[in-house]
């Protein structure tokens, strides 16, 4: 019972994690290459 808790959380997270990665990925190289180049 409390594994499925924590399984069901821990997708979750990981979807949350993907999003934000996918969104702040792209604001991060533009500001990298602005500040680099």
């Amino acid at each position: 019972m409390f594994s499925a808790y924590f399984q069901k959380f821990l997708v979750l997270f990981l979807l949350i994690l993907k999003r934000l990665l996918n969104f702040f990925i792209p604001i991060l190289k533009q500001s990298f290459a602005a500040w680099s180049g």
